[in-house]
């Protein structure tokens, strides 16, 4: 064995392994970087490395039979008696070529690992494990079944979702896809993933045939397929299996906690399982109808597994969501709710969804806030938990970037989303980006055009920027394109009443009360238009029938300034003083400019001036916070000419008509009514008071004149 040992070393055996390894190892760290960014399948480096297999033997027997001399690479004849020198400078040279092969393995490896991969993200902007899982197909004869491929495809998103480091666009932008047939190029570009899982489901009694398939969204080929014909109890290990493969489909190393998060089952029984499926399903519509059935099926799903903690939590949310439908009471619904998921809790309080469900049903903020983020870690790709933590955190405290940096995140996750998309261009408008605001709803809006809240959140963004002949034909668009909504010819009263177009408003008005009849929005309006014409005690009957009728306290603020633009101060500030016995802490700007004038008005200046200051101080913290809107610095200026800071007030003034200020009378912003005289009194005569008054009644004249121009909505009503 010593002489073998000896002989093997001799021949530079040794030293041939090792090179041919080290060389080995660096083409296959090569193959692999330029594999990632040329996105290339798996086959070719699997077969450079079955090449690379077979060569090893090969050389070895090279390195035994000839050796490296001076002279050139010779037969070793040793063995029949003839001695072949080893020359031990070439030796050397061979060690010096295989420290310097590790060295170029070793730099190319850390480059790999820490400086190509940023640069690759950073240019291309995909994650490089990026899967979506689209709607299997139902391909069964009962369209009925049709939750069970839906539910099937959102469990396997689910699993797929909680795998480290993999990016899983949600359920809303990969279902967008269903019944279209869409390029898998285009797909994944829209959401930008590098691959696809696909498949159908065909279910039969208790027999059911399941395909699936991974594709290369670059290449069109297979990363993975395969086809299980099963029984319906085999359902669990079905699912396993498929995320199992296409886990390893996209990962170098499949670690032990991705095979424990695929293999955990939230239950064994496949009825239950259904049942949960078949909630999950009916809860996604969002409709009263779906959510009684969501509700059942949960139910169901708890009966036939009490341990089921995704079920309870599903529960949980089914019962939260009834008193907005009238179809239970507040305190019925948070009894019941309450418990299933304090049963939820009890059994599984690690279950993203559970803590999703927590969040939901937390009464402090911070309660709030410490749910959330535990469900976005157990499912970091879980959108609706980013929406919910970003609604949570309070702009005025935590700023608005991380409002932002939460929505943004949730946008990544579900580019196609109704909900994300609009909820992140409300952000993104709010910190001024209003061009970027819009596109994101334009982008939308090509490829989801039947939607109506495009329209709405298109027109409401373009009147906060002072564009109000586009928004009103934006308005204009809704009424044309979904004729029943009334609140539609209802804003288009409000864009006239601002201009000045009292009798089209009130053709407007009929129109919606004609397609509705009574409510709360057109009554507000009639309200306003009454206003506006003079008609002070008519307006103030209006909203005191409903007020009265309603209890709503905040239409106090309402009655306070028709009563001040009556002249009736005192009046005025008997309603502010309801209002906010009744809700101390409101934070409407508006509000404590009305209660401002009437409190000045009767003679309680202090409480006049500290109502004004807090507006200012509200003001000025919105601003340093990164939020951005013409309101702020106007009521800002409304509050500076109250204390008689005429200076500040011109200068708030002219920085909100720079932002789109037009006396603008938004739907439910409580300053429905012209009050300007009343907030600017000691400045009526000055000229450059005038001069930026001069400036809002031009604007509004032009956005007249333009929609006029473009508008074709005048045919639509009836004359």
């Amino acid at each position: 064995m010593v002489r073998l040992f000896t002989e093997l070393r001799r021949r530079s055996v040794f030293r041939a392994a090792a090179a041919y390894i080290v060389i080995s190892w660096l083409v296959l760290q090569v193959v692999d970087v330029l594999a990632d960014i040329l996105r290339l399948p798996s086959w070719p480096g699997q077969l450079i490395l079955l090449t690379l297999a077979v060569g090893f033997p090969i050389v070895l027997v090279i390195s035994w039979l000839y050796e490296l001399t001076p002279d050139g690479l010779r037969r070793d004849t040793s063995a029949s008696g003839e001695t072949v020198s080893s020359d031990p400078a070439i030796a050397r040279k061979i060690d010096y070529v295989i420290i310097a092969i590790l060295a170029a393995a070793v730099a190319l490896l850390v480059a790999s690992n820490y400086l190509l991969p940023r640069l690759v993200t950073d240019d291309e902007g995909l994650s490089s494990i990026s899967v979506a899982v689209l709607p299997f197909v139902n391909m069964s004869s009962d369209p009925e079944t049709e939750y069970f491929s839906d539910g099937l495809s959102e469990e396997l998103l689910n699993v797929l979702a909680q795998v480290r480091d993999f990016r899983v666009p949600g359920r809303t932008s990969s279902f967008a896809f269903k019944n279209r047939n869409e390029d898998l190029r285009e797909i994944g570009a829209l959401l930008d993933v590098k691959h696809i899982l696909e498949g159908s489901v065909r279910q039969q009694g208790d027999k059911i045939r399941i395909t699936a398939q991974l594709n290369d969204v670059d290449t069109g080929f297979h990363r993975w397929s395969k086809t299980y014909d099963r029984e319906l109890n085999d359902i669990f290990e079905v699912q396993d299996d498929i995320a199992t493969e296409v886990a390893k489909a996209l990962k170098d190393i499949l670690l032990d906690e991705d095979r424990e998060v695929i293999a955990k089952k939230a239950t064994e029984n496949a009825d239950a399982y259904q049942s949960f499926l078949q909630g999950e399903h009916f809860l996604e519509l969002r409709t009263p109808e779906g959510t009684e059935k969501a509700l059942a099926a949960f139910v169901r799903a708890t009966e036939l597994d009490s341990e089921y903690a995704a079920a309870w939590a599903g529960l949980a949310l089914a019962y939260g969501y009834l008193p907005s439908y009238g179809l239970m009471g507040e305190d019925e619904s948070n009894q019941l709710g309450r418990a299933a998921l304090d049963r939820a809790l009890d059994i599984d309080p690690d279950h993203y969804w559970v803590q999703y469900a927590k969040g939901v049903w937390a009464e402090t903020r911070e309660e709030k806030i410490r749910a959330y983020e535990r469900a976005i870690e157990l499912n970091p790709n879980d959108p609706t938990a980013y929406i919910s933590l970003g609604w949570v955190h309070d702009t005025f405290v935590d700023g608005a970037d991380r409002r932002l940096e939460l929505m943004r995140k949730a946008y990544e996750l579900d580019p196609l989303s109704r909900r994300t998309v609009e909820q992140y261009s409300i952000q993104v408008s709010n910190v001024g980006k209003w061009e970027e605001s819009l596109q994101l709803l334009y982008d939308h809006r090509a490829f989801d055009p039947e939607w109506l809240g495009t329209y709405e959140t298109v027109a409401r963004m373009l009147e906060h920027q002072g564009r109000m002949g586009e928004s009103a034909l934006e308005v204009s668009a809704i009424q044309q394109k979904f004729p029943d909504l009334a609140w539609a010819s209802a804003w288009l009263a409000k864009h006239h009443m601002v201009w000045g177009d009292y009798d089209r408003a009130r053709e407007y008005l009929d129109l919606a009360k004609e397609t509705q009849g009574f409510d709360v929005w057109i009554e507000m309006y009639e309200a306003s238009l009454a206003a506006r014409q003079g008609n002070l005690k008519d307006a103030y009957a209006i909203v005191l029938d409903y007020m009265e009728s309603n209890e709503k306290p905040l239409y106090h603020m309402l009655l306070a300034e028709l009563s001040l633009l009556a002249g009736d101060s005192k009046l005025a500030a008997n309603h502010a003083d309801e209002f906010f016995a009744s809700r101390p802490d409101n934070d409407f700007l508006d509000f404590h400019l009305t209660a401002a004038i009437a409190y000045r008005d009767v003679g309680r200046v202090e409480e006049a001036v500290t109502r004004a200051r807090w507006v200012i101080e509200r003001a000025d913290l919105a601003e340093s916070k990164g939020l951005v809107h013409w309101w702020w610095p106007e009521s800002r200026g409304s509050a500076n000419a109250l204390l008689g800071n005429s200076e500040a007030a011109l200068k708030d003034l002219k920085a909100a008509i720079d932002l789109g200020y037009m006396d603008m009378s938004l739907p439910f912003s409580y300053n429905a009514f012209p009050h300007v005289d009343l907030l600017y009194v000691d400045l009526l005569d000055n000229p450059d008071f005038q001069a930026l008054k001069a400036v809002i009644d031009q604007r509004i004249d032009a956005a007249r004149e333009s929609y006029e121009a473009k508008s074709t909505s005048r045919d639509s009503v009836a004359l």
